[in-house]
């Protein structure tokens, strides 16, 4: 199963090495299925408006022909207060090309690939020390 490069930004090979791995985990169920979207679901089960931790990712990817292509990355983060709501904090849409973050706004994805890289090689970083629990979810 693979995963087409991005074509406006190179992406760390890493990057797409640990999202296929978790796509060939369940490599029966996904070609059993006709889906055509999947979702990757990154949580730190203690992450909380009180105490922190890490953000909630969500990776999209969508079906073209057998292989999946990059649809967004989102990282929520908790806002607002004394009632605080989890949003979208940093918004990496590679269908459209575009990044939305809460505090910056939107621009054109190449316009953002230092944040875009730098953040990648930290969502890594995370994954290896494993401080999330990975759900993937066929749609």
């Amino acid at each position: 199963m693979t995963i087409i490069p991005y074509p406006h930004l190179t992406l760390p090979t890493s990057f797409y090495q640990l999202l296929g791995s978790y796509l060939n985990q369940r490599i029966e169920d996904i070609e059993d299925s006709e889906t055509d979207m999947l979702t990757l679901h990154f949580r730190d089960p203690d992450y909380s408006a009180e105490n922190g931790g890490f953000h909630p990712v969500e990776i999209g990817l969508e079906r073209e022909g057998k292989d999946w292509q990059l649809c967004y990355l989102t990282d929520f983060a908790w806002s607002g207060g004394p009632f605080p709501e989890l949003e979208k904090e940093i918004d990496f849409c590679f269908s459209d090309d575009r990044l939305y973050h809460s505090f910056i706004g939107s621009c054109h994805l190449t316009q953002a690939n230092e944040l875009l890289q730098t953040y990648l090689q930290n969502f890594i970083g995370y994954v290896q020390n494993e401080v999330f629990k990975v759900e993937l979810k066929l749609h």
